[in-house]
């Protein structure tokens, strides 16, 4: 798992395509020989442009997609619609079902966690790579005492 802190102007899609490389990077800093295979994201991250670029990267999404009255696939490279094809069947499959239920209950509420009980929500310090520090070390917090309350149970 990776994540990263970007400025506000910048869409959830603008993101993505970092994000698997921070996760590749993770996965290599704890000695696995894992690779990232799969990608689950809320539908915030949507977009024609960014699911041909992960299956480029060989990463298979499971993004739900925005509600929309119809889209229009003339104008835009072939590969843009079967991406969406082969994504749209894989989140409405029960594997892409039960993935992001997972999402939902372990991703989202970490960070609910972590912004509004944890204070990280806003920030007070300037510079993206202060807050981002700040912010990683907020999910470390968060992190460690999940694992004293595993070792300890209710104190």
């Amino acid at each position: 798992m990776a994540t990263t802190v970007t400025f506000a102007d910048k869409a959830d899609p603008h993101s993505a395509p970092v994000t698997p490389a921070l996760a590749e990077a993770n996965l290599v800093l704890a000695g696995s020989e894992e690779e990232v295979a799969e990608a689950v994201m809320d539908k915030g991250y949507d977009d024609n442009g960014l699911l041909p670029d992960l299956v480029e990267q060989a990463i298979r999404t499971y993004v739900p997609e925005r509600r929309q009255k119809s889209r229009s696939w003339t104008d835009k490279p072939q590969a843009y619609e079967q991406a969406f094809r082969a994504n749209r069947r894989r989140v409405r499959g029960d594997k892409g079902r039960r993935l992001n239920r997972w999402r939902s209950e372990r991703c989202e509420r970490t960070f609910a966690h972590v912004c509004e009980t944890g204070g990280g929500r806003r920030a007070w310090l300037r510079g993206q790579t202060k807050v981002s520090k700040a912010h990683t070390l907020k999910c470390a917090v968060y992190n460690l005492g999940l694992l004293l309350h595993k070792v300890w149970g209710n104190c």
